[in-house]
């Protein structure tokens, strides 16, 4: 999903060469992680990493179960918290999600913000120091960080390169994923999403790449498959997720060879507009010729959407790293997914904390210094402090 503009500050630019982080306190994070084998939290003030038991890394998987450290099954939970077009994260905010009971922190980039491939452009050139403090200041407090790639262009200096495209592009995407396995190959506590809300794609082009046509345009897609072995080719053994078909609502026909591999889904009966103008496309007709927008049956109830993963979670890691309902004072579809999320044992992300209290999806209602949640945020705050 978009988040609205703010802008943002600048900093000193920082390449991706042997970023390991930077304060002591991200010092002593690494070396425990070196001589215990398992990510710890380093406590930077009372208080913190109140809310949920922290997460024991490396994670791996087996069979269709995400273990951690000492082979325990581990159900993610937490929220997105987008890096790209919104106002700038902090060290404070990212403290106060980890209070509320956070497990995980989905931190959704721009491709072309961190290749900074087209000279055409202005580039924030602190954007990579930008994603690596947030980074940081996750991690350390021992929550997982989901890396996740979710506007790209389809070519280099591609006017649309703000916007959600159809794949992954090659082999720019490519690019981005060697150089971010590179910086966090060594944190166990970073895992990366590889690709958003794929659509309107081959099941060949979604798994291997290929040639993508829209709109007059020719461009070169890269599959799943690809995104994942760039990652492996850097030698990051970091857990890794592959999001599903239509736009990641659908379980997807193929899979990716490889390991360490959670599969994900977003759910949204609303995604943009709440009801009586939340519609869906129906086609009727001879061969479904014609195309109605009618409105969504029973809008409140993720259960349809869900259903469709059963069979597929039975057998594969499965998480929903998205899900969110387009209006901030209504929490009822969130506790209805959380809730049955939780009955199937599924891990769940919300979206989204966008640093301000005015985006259709804003889960905080202020940005500080108590960063209470909305309507729509409180039954995923209420699920995170509770749920043990």
């Amino acid at each position: 999903m978009h988040a609205e503009v703010l802008g943002r500050t600048t900093r000193p630019p920082h390449n991706d060469v042997g970023h390991l982080g930077g304060p002591v306190k991200r010092l002593a994070l690494l070396l425990c992680t070196c001589l215990l084998g398992t990510a710890m939290v380093v406590a930077s003030g009372a208080g913190r990493a109140s809310g949920s038991a922290v997460v024991a890394a490396p994670l791996h998987t087996t069979g269709n179960k995400i273990l951690d450290a000492n082979n325990q099954p581990v159900q993610l939970r937490g929220l997105t918290r987008p890096l790209w077009e919104t106002r700038e994260a902090t060290e404070d905010e990212i403290d106060h999600l980890r209070a509320w009971g956070a497990t995980v922190i989905r931190l959704t980039i721009s491709e072309d913000a961190w290749n900074q491939q087209c000279l055409t452009k202005q580039y924030d050139t602190s954007y990579r120091s930008y994603v690596h403090d947030v980074v940081d200041w996750v991690t350390s407090r021992g929550m997982v960080a989901l890396l996740e790639l979710t506007v790209n262009p389809r070519f280099i200096c591609d006017p649309t390169s703000d916007k959600k495209q159809r794949m992954a592009d090659f082999p720019g995407s490519i690019t981005m994923w060697q150089s971010i396995a590179r910086v966090y190959k060594s944190n166990p506590l970073v895992a990366f999403e590889l690709y958003n809300e794929p659509h309107d794609i081959s099941d060949d082009v979604w798994r291997n790449g290929g040639a993508v046509y829209e709109n007059g345009v020719l461009w070169q897609a890269a599959g799943m498959q690809q995104l994942y072995n760039a990652v492996r080719g850097e030698g990051a053994d970091n857990l890794v997720f592959i999001d599903g078909t239509h736009w990641a609502a659908t379980p997807p026909a193929l899979r990716v060879s490889g390991y360490n591999v959670a599969y994900a889904g977003h759910v949204y009966t609303c995604p943009d507009q709440v009801p009586p103008n939340c519609t869906v496309v129906q086609k009727v007709g001879p061969g479904g010729l014609v195309w109605l927008r009618v409105p969504v049956q029973n809008p409140y109830d993720p259960t349809p959407i869900l259903d469709r993963w059963n069979k597929f979670a039975a057998a594969n890691p499965f998480v929903i790293t998205e899900f969110g309902w387009p209006d901030p004072t209504n929490g009822k579809y969130n506790a209805n997914l959380i809730a049955d999320a939780e009955a199937r044992g599924w891990g769940w992300m919300a979206y989204a904390d966008i640093g301000t209290p005015t985006g259709r999806f804003s889960m905080v209602g202020d940005t500080g210094p108590n960063y209470d949640p909305t309507p729509n945020g409180l039954p995923v705050k209420d699920a995170l402090s509770t749920i043990p």
